[in-house]
Parts: structure tokens; C-alpha cells; sequence
């Protein structure tokens, strides 16, 4: 057990590498009720929301999620977060544990008439179960249809008897679900998933597990890849940054630091399409000391897009936006 943000947390169970393999070929179970939750409710939480975050809180319909940012007023990070619309009034923002004191302090000090803005992350459990068999284990434990819910979306219903929200967004690089449950109610969730998944192969998995797989992933860690000096465009995530949205926290500053940014339609996403992108990569990486950054905006509609950076020189052309 090692302390982390405020939590005393396993850094590994029965082996990083075990829980590593298992998460890859069959599934694995973590535990991050640590992770800190921010309700926004009210008329004006669409409002309140959208100037919080640097992505388009209007892409969002009920039950969608969205990968997104509070940003300073310096453009760098506050933290990075997952949105839920829950509804048009009422949002449920997820942040990294260490900095849930300080994200919930200036999300209230930006707070306006119309939008209460809570701490709510007493309340919340979160279990992960990450890995290809997630999905058949977890189906017999609810009356959620997990195949109708998308990546980086979510449903209500119940997980083993619990009134649980469970959402498929991940931080593996596998397809798995996350369930948030009343935090008096993990402990029966967890060991009712352990459980079902015994004789799939399913075991806990702790700290270190989720770090490797993230890192192979090439998913960001706060305080390790980004943190309050580093700007999304430094950070090879400025797909995650809608500038023609509108007003929001950090925009005028990332406008003068991106001032020449290009966004490039590069049409359906396919294999000459993905030719096309490569070439633009290896050209412009050639000729340039520019950042390059894939974003998949429209995910249902296939469409690609490359977004350049005049920043530091980095190449990623893995990502995706939602």
C-alpha cells in the first residue's frame, strides 16, 4: 500500500506483470473510488460547464461523455477530466484524485447564478473492469445492455442489486466499463464482479498495472506528462481544445500561443485516407519543428482531421477525441 492523493492505495495484488497480462488478454479489476467527482446542476450548468472546460460541452447529448480540461488563465492545466451529461441541467465532472481539493476550489470560484457547483466525490465509488472479457463478465451482474453503450458513453441501471451508473470510456487501452456506485455499496459490488469473473480469469489490479498500461496506451498522467506549466498544445492534446466554441478559462492565451494552428479535413478514415495523414506527417516533420496531432472529432461519422501546432517537435498520430 502507498499513499496517493489522499487515499492509501494497492500498487499491486498478485504481480504488476500478472495484472498487466490479465488486463491485455482477459480482464482485470481496479479500484478507483480515489478519483474525485464535481456535480454542476442548474439553468445555467450548460453555461457554467462550457467556460469551465476547454473542449464543446455542446457536442454533448444526455449520457455522453468527453474527454476535456480546466485550463488557467495561462492555458495550461488545472487538471484533465472526463464531462457526463447526465442532462442539459445537471453534469457530473470526473478529476484525478491529488487534485480534487484544488479542481473543486476553482470550479467554485468561477461559479454563477443559475449552476450550483458540488463536491460530490464522498459520494462516488468507482470500480474499473478493464479487458476483453469485461463486457461478459459484467453482463449477467446487470440490467444494463452493454452492448448498447458506446465508448465514451453511459447508462443508469443496477449492478449486483446496486443503483449504479455505468459508463465504457477506460484508461488501458481495452474496452471496459466503469461502475459508480453509492461508496457504501463498493465493497458488495466489487466482490459480487470478482466473483463472476473467477472463472474468466478476472483478478484485482492495482496502481502500478494501471500506470503501464496507460504509458503503453500513451494516455497522459497529470503531474507526470502535464500539469500547471504545460499548455495542451505542448502536450500533443489540442484535439481536446475547441477554440471556436466560444469563450472559455485559458482560451485567450492558448489563442496567442496557437495563433498559427491549422485544422485540416482529411476526409473518411480510410486506408488512403490513412496514406494521406502519413505523408502529411512525415512532410511537415521533415520541412518544420511543428507538433502534429490526429484528431477524430466526429468518431460516428469517420472523419479525420489533423490539427498542427507550431510548438515543440512531437509526433502522435494515435489519438482520438470524442
Amino acid at each position: 500500500m502507498v499513499p496517493f492523493g489522499g487515499w492509501d492505495m494497492p500498487v499491486e495484488y498478485s504481480g504488476l506483470a500478472d495484472e498487466h497480462r490479465a488486463v491485455r488478454t482477459r480482464a482485470g479489476l481496479f479500484d478507483v473510488s480515489h478519483m474525485g467527482e464535481i456535480r454542476v446542476r442548474g439553468p445555467k450548468a450548460f453555461e457554467t460547464v462550457q467556460r469551465l472546460t476547454c473542449n464543446d460541452v455542446a457536442a454533448l447529448d444526455d449520457g455522453k461523455i468527453q474527454y476535456s480540461a480546466f485550463l488557467t488563465e495561462k492555458g495550461t492545466f488545472v487538471d484533465d477530466l472526463l464531462t457526463y451529461r447526465i442532462a442539459a441541467d445537471d453534469y457530473l465532472l470526473v478529476v484525478n484524485a491529488s487534485n480534487t481539493p484544488k479542481d473543486v476550489a476553482w470550479a467554485k470560484q468561477q461559479e454563477s447564478p443559475g449552476a450550483a457547483v458540488e463536491d460530490e466525490s464522498a459520494v462516488w465509488a468507482q470500480l474499473a473492469l478493464q479487458g476483453p472479457l469485461a463486457e461478459r463478465v459484467l453482463q449477467p451482474l446487470t440490467d444494463v445492455k452493454l452492448a448498447d453503450v458506446g465508448y465514451y458513453r453511459f447508462a443508469t441501471g443496477c449492478v449486483a442489486g446496486v443503483t449504479a451508473l455505468v459508463s465504457r470510456t477506460g484508461y488501458t487501452g481495452e474496452d471496459g466499463f466503469e461502475v459508480y456506485v453509492h461508496s457504501d455499496c463498493a465493497g458488495a459490488v466489487w466482490d459480487a464482479i470478482l466473483e463472476a469473473g473467477r472463472s474468466h480469469g478476472v483478478i484485482p489490479a492495482g496502481l502500478g498495472a494501471r500506470d503501464t498500461l496507460r504509458l503503453e496506451a500513451t494516455l497522459a498522467l497529470y503531474g507526470n506528462d502535464i500539469d500547471d506549466t504545460t499548455t495542451p498544445w505542448e502536450a500533443n492534446l489540442g484535439w481536446i481544445v475547441k477554440m471556436k466554441k466560444g469563450d472559455f478559462t485559458g482560451r485567450e492565451a492558448l489563442a496567442k500561443a496557437g495563433a498559427n494552428v491549422l485544422d485540416i479535413n482529411l476526409g473518411p478514415a480510410t486506408k488512403e485516407g490513412a496514406e494521406m495523414m502519413q505523408w502529411v506527417v512525415n512532410t511537415v516533420q521533415d520541412v518544420t519543428d511543428t507538433q502534429l496531432c490526429l484528431d477524430t472529432t466526429n468518431a460516428d461519422a469517420m472523419e479525420a482531421g489533423l490539427k498542427v501546432c507550431k510548438t515543440r517537435p512531437m509526433i502522435n498520430s494515435t489519438s482520438c477525441s470524442f
